[in-house]
């Protein structure tokens, strides 16, 4: 009887053990993760975020964490030197490209000045307003939720700028093209990656600059402080009147 009693209790126990597994989630179905990041030795490190980002009050609530585009589009990335001024519609080429050929698997979108000058062409002029235009409305069969944030040169914008940038990698895992200061004027980069210290000091941000001649990915990108890099972005002398990023999505 005792035998037949524990054989009853382990098949129970066995069927509720299966009514808890969980069955595999397809790719586009699974919460978006960060990536993690990869050192040349091939080694990673995963962070963790309590909850979503944007809905932090301070910098000291953001756990520390290496926030990171997927390696799908740094393989694609494709760098090229802008012509005189045109690092606004050299950086969106340079970005659009890496995202767009890192989802298709192969390279489709151009790198080219041709590419670049049709760019320019549509646009009309160099306000980051034209191009997001231009890829809601011309790149709009790989870009589905272009989003445009220009937050106040304060306190509250700043942080709001912060956020923004960290919860667009954390979640679609895309590079997006930034303002800063560069000679007193305003100038396109692309950003990558940003190594997120909890409380904002000793963060660092990885982009690619399109005055830079071309060389292979891992050389390509720049590193700079957050600190120094917001600053750029949104000293009151800055020829954007704003903190200014074009998140492509």
């Amino acid at each position: 009887m005792k035998k037949i009693i524990f054989l009853a209790l382990l098949l129970i126990g066995l069927g509720s053990c299966r009514k808890e597994v969980v069955s595999p989630v397809h790719q586009d179905e699974a919460p978006a993760m960060v990536s993690t990041p990869v050192d040349s030795s091939g080694s990673t490190s995963m962070g963790g975020l309590k909850s979503y980002i944007i809905n932090y009050t301070s910098v000291g609530q953001i756990p520390s964490q290496f926030f990171t585009s997927k390696w799908a589009y740094k393989n694609k990335y494709v760098h090229i030197t802008q012509y005189n001024n045109e690092c606004s519609w050299t950086s969106y080429v340079l970005c659009s490209s890496a995202i767009i050929n890192g989802d298709l698997g192969y390279y489709y979108y151009p790198v080219n000045h041709t590419k670049i000058t049709s760019v320019k062409n549509w646009c009309g002029n160099s306000y980051i307003e034209r191009l997001r235009d231009y890829a809601n409305q011309k790149d709009n069969t790989y870009f589905w939720n272009t989003y445009l944030c220009k937050e106040s040169k304060n306190t509250t914008g700043r942080f709001n700028m912060i956020k923004k940038m960290l919860d667009h990698i954390y979640t679609y895992q895309k590079p997006f093209i930034a303002i800063i200061t560069h000679n007193t004027i305003g100038h396109y980069v692309v950003v990558w990656d940003i190594d997120w210290k909890c409380g904002v000091t000793g963060s660092t941000v990885y982009y690619t600059d399109p005055l830079d001649a071309p060389t292979f990915f891992m050389a390509q990108v720049k590193t700079m402080n957050l600190t120094e890099f917001l600053d750029k972005m949104g000293p009151l002398n800055s020829y954007t009147s704003s903190y200014c990023a074009l998140f492509l999505r």
